[in-house]
């Protein structure tokens, strides 16, 4: 067992080891922030903010930056 291999153990988050996690934690800090602008946002507004979330989310993969590795897609 390797230190990189112990200090993934210790600390499974900030490695991606548990993918689904790391977003929920994400999620969980970014929705303070993100919370006053949905409610006081218009439908306008929020349209836009899907447009961007879905842009943001799928670009990288018709750009080729996102590669097949071990199992799993990661942003290269």
């Amino acid at each position: 067992m390797s230190l990189q291999d112990i200090v993934k153990a210790i600390f499974p988050i900030s490695f991606s080891e548990y993918w689904f996690l790391t977003s929920f934690v994400v999620i969980l800090i970014l929705q303070p922030i993100l919370q006053p602008f949905l409610v006081s946002a218009n439908r306008i507004q929020k349209l836009k903010m899907t447009g961007l979330v879905i842009l943001l989310c799928h670009i990288p993969s018709f750009i080729g930056l996102v590669s097949q590795t071990d199992n799993y897609f990661s942003l290269v």
